[in-house]
């Protein structure tokens, strides 16, 4: 038999494109006084939700923190081979090139990485659908 597959409606996924369990995960975190972990899915969250008042309020908040690290404030959702070339980039920027190259090294390896998982993503399901198709 087959595998069962679930439908989810376009309610749902729309709330994950418009990353709304990122606003009940800051909210969950700040009540247990995981603050940078609040500020880090706050800020996720107010990418994607600029013009949210009550986000922006939020923010401002955990900015005021002497607690929360100021690197916090990342978004969680940002591929890790794109955060290390923003990180590169940054570097560079100062001049700081020897802090620079190897996270921009890193964001190249990761970027192969990432593209040779996504063609054997791609062709994954149309060997094995050819495989099938042998079969019968």
């Amino acid at each position: 038999g087959g595998t069962a597959r679930l439908r989810v409606g376009s309610a749902l996924r729309d709330a994950f494109r418009r990353r709304e369990p990122y606003n009940y995960l800051q909210r969950a975190y700040y009540q247990l006084k995981k603050l940078d972990l609040a500020a880090a899915a706050a800020h996720t969250f107010f990418v994607a939700n600029p013009t949210h008042l009550q986000m922006r309020e939020d923010m401002a908040k955990y900015r005021r923190m002497s607690r929360v690290r100021p690197q916090s404030f990342r978004d969680l959702e940002t591929p890790p081979h794109w955060a290390a070339y923003d990180d590169g980039l940054e570097l560079l920027g100062r001049q700081e090139a020897g802090l620079a190259l190897p996270r921009l090294e890193e964001a190249l390896q990761e970027s192969l990485a990432q593209m040779e998982s996504c063609r054997a993503g791609c062709e994954g399901p149309e060997e094995q659908q050819r495989e099938e198709e042998e079969e019968e």
